[in-house]
């Protein structure tokens, strides 16, 4: 195609958009996709990001609005070659599913810098399907995110941050997501037989332990199971450690088990030579092993502290409530 006939092309779709394609963002980042590749903005402005501008305004849309339908087309652009070698369906742009969203697609990107690209695939194939809804898709960025420390923006003309597995620190974390990931879609079944009646696991930063005035401690996951219909809550603090190395401290895990019913231990990489003598043998022990939740031992219940754990509990329900 000549560039005369790419010109008359983009005109042709900027006339031809309507007030409803202001929601159909797939055709919007087409547009502003090949105006760029093209130079189109040449003709009429100083620069792509002035011609940007003035398309948003044209159309009734801000600024952000369009970048972010711009950022996630050409992403998605980029992702179709790794999908096609995958054997994962891609449609074209313009013809991704209406529940595709542009901050899916944005999110998935950032994922793919902190995932194994096996379990990345995976996930990719259920986002351009639309078979996984935008809220579990956003708990598992926050599953993962702490991997890179948040650097895992796209700054112009710099290299994209991507997990490092030489980087022990990172390594560490990577796993600890895969088993924070397994329990969350366990539904508690390492727990009992049948299933709990409700399960709920929540990452540790959606509240602070209180031990005292001046010092707050966090856990990396907190189970809220209901074992029957009639039964009572239970409160389950979870620490995940990517191994049980002699050197291993559970200090903290000691100072908040008073806020839990009972506390668990989940290690990615169990070893019986090891065992489990510097836990206290209250706790219980999981492993992850062939991508489930393994019971090495069950946890015996806690002597609780009536005031943490009302404390503990109004905290959560402030953070939910502030939703």
């Amino acid at each position: 195609m000549s560039k005369q006939e790419i010109t008359k092309t983009i005109v042709s779709s900027i006339k031809s958009l309507n007030a409803d394609d202001a929601r159909a963002w797939t055709k919007i980042a087409l547009i502003v996709l090949q105006v760029e590749e093209n130079n189109f903005w040449e003709a009429s402005h100083r620069s792509f990001t002035e011609w940007l501008v003035s398309f948003g305004q044209s159309i009734g849309l801000k600024e952000g609005s369009i970048w972010r339908y711009y950022r996630a087309g050409k992403y998605y652009q980029e992702l179709q070659p790794l999908l096609s070698k995958n054997q994962i369906t891609n449609p074209l742009l313009n013809e991704l599913p209406t529940k595709v969203s542009p901050e899916n697609i944005e999110i998935l990107g950032k994922l793919e810098r902190v995932m194994p690209n096996d379990i990345f695939i995976k996930l990719a194939a259920q986002v351009i399907s639309a078979a996984i809804t935008r809220d579990s898709l956003r708990e598992t960025w926050l599953i993962y995110r702490p991997i890179l420390e948040g650097r895992t923006a796209r700054g112009m003309g710099m290299p994209i941050p991507r997990v490092d597995l030489k980087d022990k620190a990172q390594h560490d974390s990577l796993l600890e997501a895969h088993v924070f990931t397994a329990l969350s879609q366990s539904a508690g079944s390492w727990l009992k037989t049948p299933k709990p009646f409700h399960f709920e696991l929540l990452r540790g930063e959606v509240a602070r332990l209180a031990i005292s005035e001046s010092k707050f401690y966090y856990i990396d996951a907190i189970a809220i199971v209901q074992m029957n219909v009639d039964g009572p809550i239970e409160l389950h603090g979870i620490e995940i450690k990517s191994n049980n190395s002699p050197v291993t401290k559970y200090d903290t895990l000691k100072k908040v088990s008073s806020y839990f019913d009972f506390v668990w231990v989940t290690f990615h990489d169990y070893d019986p030579k090891v065992g489990a003598k510097q836990i206290p043998s209250e706790f219980g022990l999981l492993e992850f092993k062939g991508q489930k939740i393994d019971i090495i031992k069950a946890a015996t219940r806690n002597e609780t502290s009536a005031e943490a754990q009302l404390s503990f509990v109004k905290n959560l329900l402030i953070k939910f409530m502030r939703k």
